[in-house]
């Protein structure tokens, strides 16, 4: 048995392996980044590089600024700057005039202010656009990635040319900067970035420093980056009163800075990128990537009649450059603003200027074509073409506006570039994997699934939801197509199961309904995506800690919480405390507190850190304990039996008349109703069971009570899995269901294959104020956690399928090796299906890599794909090993109490009285 169970063990993994290389070499040849370029800008004047004032380095240009503040408010969306004078005081939306001293200065001095709508390059996630804001440069799709962990920019930048000028820049505000340039900064004053449920920490220390640094003398640019209106989004949405605080108190912010600013200093008010109706932000939506510039000086330097309403985010770079007399950046793709450098007295100014930003980016496409060796030949000299005809003539603003805009258009084209051979290397090798694992299902089972009309039906709804995976229309509504597929296979199972007894039809159909509607319930948790005009978000699905305190709402989901850690606690305990010995009611009574302090009224406290730490800890160290002592359940004592001449015995002796003498017969333990020990079969499930609850707990407390409500019919669903069936080829069928159910789960937790549904708030569970780089991975951990929470709970549930066999334990304990064999069956069935799922939106992927929506659709659903097989994956390797572990232990243990089979049920429907009725006749 432990030979066939390596074997087991080993293909198990070796799917799983073949699989994941797959997946990694597909997303190196689809989530390709661009090559970064180490040259860096040389400044051409030796007086302005040695930091000299009033001296450019380009020798015709002079600069207009010597001192510059970036102040920077994240999520800072165009709306947000625009004052309507048709609404009346105190009416309107919270976020609706409430900057009127940005209305103010453009109404007075439209020649010092300028005010555009700034577009961000998705994703529009703050690491990426503070790259953009800095280099110049566009970001790649895969760069999203690197929100949660950001490394030093290596490309050329504003911050390392104004260092490199010997001029100083003092910081104040997100984090990111000092990760982004660590070394750049001559004064730095950072504050914690990804505390999304903190809105006033940052903000309060960013006011405190900024205003009397910009009275000091010692720096040459001031860059302050606030974080309150972009945490106010993600917590409450941008219609929420807390949004027109934040406003209210950005409002007061630039008047403070307009009031202390200095005649040679130009200021730069903007946002990264903007927000959804939701506060959310990441993808390429219209609300998402229209943030705002605001520009101001005491200084007219302005022509108004060359503005333009729209600018890009890459835009900032050169006109920040050549307004200061700084080199702009190598890698910057940028143009300048032009009515900033239209001069009446000098009429060549606007065209040395756009001489030089042309020569740059020129420059730049030049060295990128070289290095990178894939840049299209026909591309290239068309640039070149656009270039020519824009320097060889007197100053044409068209032909300028031509070469930058199509330079930049080619340059999105090329950096979506794939790398083919390992696109389709990766999906042959998760092909193989797939088709692996048919072959060796298909062989050990003889097509006996085909035998059973629901298994027919679920692998017939799987393919087609397969399939499915190739329209984008059917990507964007999954979630509604899971759903529906999901409730056929849940009535097909009840109509093509037929009942032994009357009594077993009305409890499979008061199952069903129960579980349909549990399943119809959860779809109030969803959340909608950007393409679904027609959902509507229900309240319920508002994160918890968005509700206002004593509001209706707010008090309707405390009660759903309470009762729903109740409910997991009670059901818990009534349903397990019988079966457990003092090893399991430990680790139940443990389950029980947490349950009760979670109830309380301040256990969602964002402070409270205590209590889930001490959880995390006490969930390693449970799961820990259960796999090296995973007897939880028997707990044989020894009682009387009788010889083969009808003497009682007891431990070993003849009981007569109150006396007793020893007998040769060796003792057999025999059990009655009473202290019948939990049997072999309930063993094994009880420690699955077990297993679950805890991490359902943990998970439950993750998610921070968006899962709690959905928890309560967990017990329901658990039971129409485990239900009896007379066909054991329903396995197949309820394998598949079972998957489908991972998946309506992650849909009904408020998730969406969308980067805008992940929940930031999850990170922060239990780390509170202490969120440093010591806590990234587990941070890390705790996202991916709540994000496919259903895949987890749902995998370490598989084992647990199998524990309902008519054959009873006497089966279990002759044929041994065939537990292990029905455990990596399902298993292996189990795997296969989402495999095959990641297989065919993988072949989409390929297919459609030219699609006018696989960046937007096709590419993050491939990512939540990915890392939805390496959490299922993960967790059914552990519950395979803790199953089969749980298996041998409660095996040995049977074996050396040397039990006649006998006294073992041989079938699941006979309840052990009747077996100890039995046995009486026998004698």
């Amino acid at each position: 048995m432990p030979g066939r169970w390596m074997w087991h063990c080993c293909s198990l993994f070796f799917i799983i392996v073949l699989a994941a290389v797959g997946v990694w070499t597909f997303a190196l040849g689809f989530l390709l980044s661009r090559v970064e370029l180490s040259d860096k800008a040389v400044c051409q004047n030796q007086f302005a590089a040695a930091g000299r004032k009033g001296i450019s380095c380009y020798h015709n240009l002079k600069p207009i600024f010597n001192r510059a503040v970036i102040v920077v408010v994240d999520a800072l969306k165009y709306d947000f700057l625009l004052t309507n004078h048709s609404i009346k005081a105190g009416k309107g939306r919270s976020y609706e005039n409430k900057l009127p001293v940005v209305d103010h200065l453009l109404k007075h001095g439209p020649e010092n202010t300028a005010l555009f709508k700034f577009i961000a390059d998705p994703p529009t996630t703050t690491m990426q656009r503070l790259k953009g804001l800095t280099t110049g440069s566009l970001p790649t799709f895969v760069d999203v990635g690197s929100n949660f962990d950001a490394g030093s920019i290596g490309e050329d930048n504003i911050i390392d040319r104004i260092k490199e000028m010997g001029k100083n820049v003092t910081f104040m505000g997100d984090d990111t900067w000092i990760q982004l340039f660590p070394k750049s900064f001559s004064k730095a004053f950072p504050f914690p970035s990804f505390d999304v449920r903190d809105l006033d920490t940052v903000d309060r220390g960013v006011t405190q420093h900024l205003v009397p640094e910009m009275r000091k003398k010692d720096w040459n640019i001031l860059v302050a980056h606030f974080l309150g209106v972009d945490h106010c989004g993600h917590r409450y949405g941008r219609d929420h009163p807390e949004m027109a605080r934040k406003l209210k108190e950005m409002n007061e912010m630039v008047r403070n800075v307009v009031q202390n600013l200095q005649d040679d200093t130009v200021l730069f008010l903007m946002g990264d990128h903007g927000m959804t109706k939701s506060g959310d932000h990441g993808g390429d939506s219209k609300d998402e990537v229209e943030a705002g510039l605001f520009v101001y000086s005491r200084k007219k330097f302005i022509d108004v009649n060359l503005l333009p309403d729209t600018v890009a985010q890459v835009d900032f770079v050169p006109t920040f450059s050549l307004l200061l007399g700084h080199p702009i950046p190598f890698s910057n793709l940028g143009r300048i603003i032009p009515g900033f450098f239209s001069d009446a007295t000098d009429p060549s100014r606007l065209e040395t200027a756009l001489r030089v930003n042309a020569q740059q980016v020129w420059s730049f496409i030049q060295k990128y074509s070289q290095e990178a060796s894939d840049f299209p030949p026909a591309s290239l000299r068309h640039v070149d073409t656009l270039f020519h005809n824009a320097t060889s003539q007197q100053l044409s603003l068209v032909a300028y506006q031509s070469f930058f805009q199509q330079t930049l258009n080619v340059c999105r084209t090329l950096w979506a570039r794939f790398d083919t051979k390992l696109i389709w290397l990766g999906v042959v090798f998760v092909g193989a994997s797939v088709a692996i694992s048919l072959l060796v299902l298909v062989f050990i089972s003889s097509f006996g699934w085909t035998q059973s009309f629901f298994a027919l039906v679920a692998i017939a709804a799987s393919v087609v939801h397969f399939f499915s995976m190739f329209s984008n229309s059917f990507q964007v509504h999954e979630d509604v197509s899971v759903q529906c597929i999901l409730q056929a296979l849940i009535w097909t199972h009840f109509i093509t199961t037929p009942p032994r007894r009357s009594r077993q039809a009305r409890g499979n159909f008061l199952r069903c309904l129960l579980l349909s509607i549990a399943v119809r319930c959860m779809e109030f948790y969803r959340r909608c995506r950007e393409e679904q005009s027609e959902c509507q978000v229900n309240e319920v699905s508002v994160d918890f800690d968005s509700i206002p305190l004593q509001s209706d709402l707010y008090h309707l989901r405390r009660g759903l919480n309470v009762i729903a850690y109740l409910l997991i606690g009670s059901v818990s305990w009534m349903s397990l405390e019988k079966r457990l010995n003092k090893n399991g009611q430990v680790h139940l009574l443990v389950v029980i507190l947490f349950c009760l302090y979670f109830s309380g009224e301040n256990a969602f406290d964002f402070h409270t850190v205590f209590a889930p730490r001490l959880l995390y800890i006490s969930t390693v160290g449970a799961v820990t304990c259960l796999f090296l002592s995973p007897n939880i359940s028997l707990k044989p004592r020894k009682s009387q039996s009788n010889n083969e001449h009808g003497e009682v015995l007891m431990n070993g002796n003849v009981v007569t008349n109150g006396s007793s003498r020893r007998t040769s017969q060796p003792e057999v333990n025999s059990y009655s109703k009473a202290d019948f020990p939990a049997n072999f079969d309930y063993a094994l499930q009880t420690f699955g069971q077990v297993i679950c609850i805890v991490l359902t707990l943990f998970l439950c407390t993750v998610t921070g009570g968006t899962w709690n409500v959905i928890l309560i019919g967990l017990p329901v669903l658990t039971k129409f899995h485990f239900m009896d069936s007379p066909e054991s080829s329903d396995g197949v069928g309820r394998l598949v269901m079972w998957a489908f159910m991972a998946w309506h789960l992650f849909f009904s937790s408020g998730h969406q294959t969308t980067f805008t549904t992940l929940h930031w708030n999850s990170a922060f569970v239990g780390i509170g104020e202490d969120s440093g780089k010591h806590w990234q991975l587990f941070q890390k951990i705790l996202m991916g956690s709540e994000t496919f929470a259903g895949q987890i709970l749902a995998a370490w549930a598989v084992p647990l399928m199998m524990m309902w066999r008519e054959r009873g334990d006497s089966y279990w304990l002759q044929n041994p090796e065939v537990y292990s064999s029905s455990l990596w069956k399902n298993c292996l069935s189990y795997q296969l299906w989402h495999t095959s799922k990641l297989f065919f939106v993988m072949l989409n992927a390929a297919v459609n890599r030219r699609h006018l929506m696989v960046w937007k659709i096709f590419a993050p659903r491939f990512i939540y794909e990915a890392l939805s097989f390496a959490c299922s994956s993960s967790a059914l390797l552990l519950a395979f090993l803790y199953s089969s572990r749980a298996f041998f232990v409660l095996f040995q243990f049977i074996t050396d109490l040397q039990v006649p089979l006998v006294q073992y049920p041989s079938r699941r429907t006979k309840d052990i009285g009747d077996l100890v009725k039995s046995s009486r006749k026998r004698r």
